[in-house]
């Protein structure tokens, strides 16, 4: 599939804020429209054609997603633009400690691929679980200025993802950890869910696919549910569905 670069014309309000981005050039995705578009050829194909046998690969098996907001920057941190922010040193322990809670959760939750917004904060992030967790540097990694400027953006996030996750992932990849910003990643890890889902600093909303799917078109057609969340300290506690509310910008 071929990359090509996309503008978003957002309204500039404070220099360097998460809000501000004017015009951002973001590249190696495509347009939010073009996902389902490609959910739906890929599914009609994979419908079609003989399917990979399921102890070869993930094809046939769930399909699981790890919505990971980002570990806490530092807020004093002198840098010009709030995409340079890096961790704080709080937030580097949060994320070595989420990592081991991870690990813990077994080997259907270890990731093999992971996408991810280009802010410092985000690849930090991604840097301490991977040194928390082995098992996490033998995931592949690719990072995204459009998830940056995506998840400022309301109802693009979930579109934006689900189109890298097809694009990106093969099919015998079964779980796939996205690191990220509020609002966009509550927004999309809310939509996957069916409810409202909270993430704060350095929790990770583990979704599922209700049934096995043969490939990520396919899963991303069926239904999904919140298995959990996981914080830097402990297993949060899933609230009871409800009305979806609104989500903070941070």
């Amino acid at each position: 599939m071929g990359s090509q670069a996309l503008q978003f014309n957002v309204p500039s309000q404070a220099r360097g804020g998460r809000g501000a981005v004017a015009r951002r050039a973001v590249h190696d995705v495509g347009t939010y429209p073009r996902c389902r578009r490609i959910v739906a050829a890929r599914a009609a194909k994979a419908g079609s054609a003989p399917s990979k046998p399921a102890e070869q690969s993930g094809a046939g098996s769930k399909r699981r997603i790890i919505m990971l907001r980002h570990a806490q920057a530092d807020a004093d941190a002198q840098v010009e633009r709030d995409f340079d922010r890096p961790l704080s040193v709080v937030g580097k322990e949060n994320a070595a400690k989420l990592a081991k809670n991870l690990l813990d959760k077994g080997r259907p939750w270890a990731p093999e691929l992971v996408l991810a917004s280009d802010s410092v904060r985000s690849r930090q992030t991604i840097e301490e679980l991977c040194e928390a967790n082995a098992a996490l540097k033998a995931a592949a990694q690719r990072s995204y200025g459009s998830l940056y400027t995506a998840a400022a953006m309301d109802g693009v996030t979930l579109e934006h993802i689900k189109e890298l996750v097809v694009q990106e992932a093969e099919d015998s990849v079964a779980c796939v950890l996205c690191v990220g910003h509020n609002r966009g990643w509550e927004e999309a890890a809310s939509g996957l869910a069916g409810r409202k889902v909270r993430l704060e600093n350095a929790w990770a909303a583990l979704l599922e696919t209700a049934t096995a799917a043969e490939t990520w078109a396919d899963a991303f057609a069926g239904r999904w549910a919140l298995v959990g969340i996981v914080g830097p300290d402990r297993e949060i506690d899933v609230e009871p569905a409800g009305p979806t509310a609104a989500f903070p910008a941070m």
